[in-house]
């Protein structure tokens, strides 16, 4: 029988406050439950938490690459260009405050998979990514960064990282 479980992925970044995620959108294997998406914050890292059930689907894979559109995705511990088979995946707006600035990043798109850990995916339509001897990187443009209007919002994944990645603030 299908079960609710708390799966958690955490972002994390140094001077991180207010941390949310508005959810837009969802997508879950058939027959699985979904609960829905809250979040968690200390001073270094914010956590999504995301109670619902796992079985991997290609279908759910296959709606996330859909809102992927031309932009990039990046998986945790991940080779792979795209995930073949995920849990569930949904999409929305992270929102936090750095530095006494609101920084707002629209169209998050997120997912969690399983191959012999349940790894986590991120990525948007409106992301670019790069690989790196390490990992890999993702850059997103962002609503609210004061420093500049072309501001990007970085996530970066390093090998061995399952359920986590780093974020960052550059100016462009």
């Amino acid at each position: 029988m299908p079960k609710v479980r708390e799966n958690e992925f955490t972002l994390s970044m140094a001077g991180i406050k207010d941390f949310s995620f508005e959810l837009d959108e969802h997508c879950i294997t058939s027959g699985q439950p979904w609960e829905g998406v809250t979040t968690e914050e200390d001073s270094h890292s914010g956590t999504l938490i995301v109670k619902a059930g796992r079985k991997g689907s290609k279908e759910t894979a296959a709606w996330f690459v859909d809102k992927a559109e031309n932009g990039s995705v990046l998986g945790c511990s991940s080779s792979s260009k795209y995930p073949d088979k995920l849990n569930f995946a949904f999409t929305g707006t992270l929102k936090f405050t750095h530095a006494n600035k609101t920084i707002k990043c629209k169209n998050v798109l997120i997912g969690q998979g399983h191959s012999t850990r349940n790894t986590w995916w991120l990525g948007g339509c409106k992301m670019t990514g790069m690989d790196t001897p390490f990992g890999g990187v993702l850059l997103s443009p962002v609503d609210g960064y004061i420093l500049s209007s072309l501001g990007r919002l970085i996530f970066a994944s390093y090998a061995g990282q399952i359920s986590s990645m780093e974020m960052g603030l550059v100016s462009a």
